[in-house]
């Protein structure tokens, strides 16, 4: 017998810092060297809120563990999606991820820019650790536009090489294509 029942999904939000620096986004650190945008204050800057959200998420760690663990009692009718600025980056990924599928969930979902999904081993320890599918941004046709898009030298073979990894070892990809007038 098929259970075609819906799974709930559970969004786990991480805090991290992207390792991107797109036009669109609010939090692009970018702008801080750009005379015309908002200005920033110097503690602004991608070291030091990186340390900060660290230490933050490594407080709230004990928070985060306690929540999976509630959770695992509808393990089976549960999809969990990481999200966050790059859940990939946070300190507490691998953890909470790990912790996951040894509570019993298998349909778990990344949202991140996907860099690391560029290393094929690290593809395959995800869909180990149950990973069903990941989303990634795609920002341009060219590849000098996607990068500039992306803010990141790199962002264009970044993202194939993630598409490509994911596809082989059997993870789902949902691309989302953010319209800005740079690119549309």
């Amino acid at each position: 017998v098929v259970d075609f029942r819906p799974k709930r999904v559970e969004p786990i939000r991480l805090e991290s810092v992207c390792d991107r620096g797109c036009i669109f986004c609010a939090l692009n650190y970018r702008r801080a060297a750009d005379p015309d945008a908002i200005p920033y204050s110097e503690e602004l800057t991608r070291d030091g809120v990186k340390a900060r959200i660290d230490r933050e998420t490594n407080d709230a760690w004990p928070r985060l563990r306690e929540r999976i663990m509630k959770l695992a009692a509808v393990a089976d009718a549960t999809a969990i999606s990481w999200c966050g600025t790059d859940a990939f980056s946070s300190v507490v990924f691998e953890r909470a991820l790990t912790l996951a599928h040894d509570l019993g969930f298998r349909d778990m979902n990344v949202q991140a820019p996907g860099t690391p999904l560029a290393d094929r081993a690290y593809v395959d320890w995800l869909r180990q650790q149950g990973v069903s599918s990941v989303n990634l941004t795609a920002h341009a046709l060219s590849p000098e536009l996607f990068d500039f898009v992306g803010g990141k030298a790199g962002a264009y073979r970044l993202f194939w090489s993630a598409l490509e990894n994911a596809l082989a070892a059997g993870i789902g990809v949902n691309v989302e294509v953010p319209c800005v007038v740079t690119n549309a």
